[in-house]
C-alpha cells in the first residue's frame, strides 16, 4: 500500500497579490520540486462607484480592467445589485486595458446598493468594487399636445409601458380637471398598452398641467382650445366717436361661486375684466364699444366659462 507523508506549510501574505514558489524535496532516491502559488484576494472593496440618474434613463459607467501578464485573462463577472446591468464573461488579452460597461437602469424612484465582482478564472484573483444606485424621480416620457375646440370633446392615445417583471396597475390622474378617462389601467410584464385620454376645454387658450410627484409613467399635457361657435350674435349700430351701450345678460347656473375672466378682442370695446357670479345669481354685463372710424366691423368679446359672442357693428 502507498504511503503519504503530510508536509506543513505556513504561508503569510503581507497583502493581496499573487505568491509563486517551489518546494524541493529530496532524498537518497528521489527528488521532486513542487510549484505552489498563494493567490491573497482584498479583504475590503478595491473602489466605490455612485450613480445618480431619472428613473427609465440608464446611466452607463465604464470601469477600465488592465491585464499586465502574459496570459489571456477570462474574467466572471457577477452583480449584486438590482437595476444594474452588465457582460457575465468578459476577455482581456495580454497587455490589454478593457472598459467593462456597467449600466444603472432604475424603474422607479430607489436607493440600492450592492457589489461588482471581477473574478479571474486563470489566476483566481477577485476585484470587488461597491455600487450604489440613486433613482431620482422620472423625466417625462414625451410632450401630449391635444388640438381641440371649446366645448368639444377631443381624444387622444398615448402609451403606457411596463419595464418591471411584473404585472402593474396604475392609478391615471391629471391637475388639469377638463381631461378624463379611465381611472385605472393594467399593464403585463415587460410590456405596453394604449391608454385614451379625453379633453373638453371649457375656455380657449394654452393649458398645461404641472409636474407630478410620486409617478412611475408620466406625461406633459398642452392643450391647445381654440374657440367654438359664438352663443349669441348682436348687432349694434352706433355713430363714429360715439359710445353705445351693450348689456349682455349673464347667469350662473351652479350652486357654487362663479368667477369668470372676460376677452375683449379689439380696442374699442371696454369693460369689466373678471366677473364673480354668486350662486344662480343672473346679471347683465355692460360692454362699451367707442368706434373710430365708420364702416363694419365684426368683434369679439369672450368669458373663461366658454362663453363667446360676436358683435356685428354698424356705423
Amino acid at each position: 500500500a502507498e504511503e503519504f507523508v503530510s508536509v506543513p506549510l505556513k504561508f503569510f501574505p503581507i497583502g493581496p497579490g499573487h505568491y509563486p514558489c517551489k518546494i524541493l524535496l529530496i532524498s537518497s532516491y528521489d527528488v521532486r520540486v513542487y510549484c505552489v502559488e498563494g493567490v491573497v484576494n482584498e479583504d475590503q472593496p478595491e473602489a466605490a462607484l455612485t450613480f445618480e440618474t431619472p428613473a427609465f434613463e440608464p446611466l452607463i459607467q465604464n470601469i477600465p480592467l488592465h491585464n499586465e501578464t502574459k496570459k489571456e485573462w477570462k474574467c466572471q463577472v457577477k452583480i449584486e445589485a438590482k437595476w444594474f446591468y452588465g457582460p457575465a464573461i468578459l476577455h482581456i488579452r495580454p497587455g490589454e486595458t478593457v472598459q467593462y460597461p456597467l449600466t444603472f437602469k432604475p424603474i422607479s424612484e430607489c436607493e440600492i446598493m450592492g457589489k461588482l465582482t471581477v473574478k479571474n478564472e486563470v489566476d483566481s484573483m477577485e476585484h470587488i468594487i461597491n455600487i450604489k444606485g440613486i433613482g431620482k424621480k422620472p423625466l417625462a416620457f414625451g410632450t401630449i399636445t391635444v388640438d381641440c375646440k371649446v366645448g368639444d370633446v377631443a381624444s387622444k392615445t398615448i402609451i403606457v409601458p411596463n419595464y418591471s417583471m411584473t404585472i402593474l396597475t396604475f392609478k391615471v390622474s391629471s391637475d388639469l380637471p377638463i381631461v378624463s378617462g379611465d381611472p385605472h389601467i393594467t399593464v403585463d410584464p415587460d410590456s405596453s398598452v394604449s391608454y385614451v385620454i379625453n379633453v373638453c376645454p371649457l375656455k380657449r387658450g394654452i393649458l398645461k398641467d404641472e409636474d407630478l410627484k410620486n409617478l412611475r409613467v408620466w406625461y406633459h399635457l398642452e392643450i391647445h382650445a381654440s374657440a367654438g361657435p359664438p352663443l349669441n350674435i348682436t348687432e349694434v349700430k352706433c355713430m363714429a366717436l360715439e359710445t353705445s351701450c351693450i348689456e349682455i345678460p349673464i347667469s350662473n347656473p351652479k350652486e357654487e361661486t362663479l368667477h369668470i375672466d372676460v376677452i375683449l378682442t379689439s380696442p374699442a370695446l371696454s369693460g369689466l375684466q373678471q366677473l364673480k357670479l354668486s350662486p344662480l345669481e343672473s346679471v347683465s354685463y355692460i360692454v362699451w364699444y367707442s368706434p373710430a372710424t365708420i364702416g363694419y366691423k365684426e368683434e369679439r368679446y369672450g368669458v373663461s366659462v366658454a362663453l363667446y359672442s360676436i358683435l356685428l357693428l354698424i356705423f
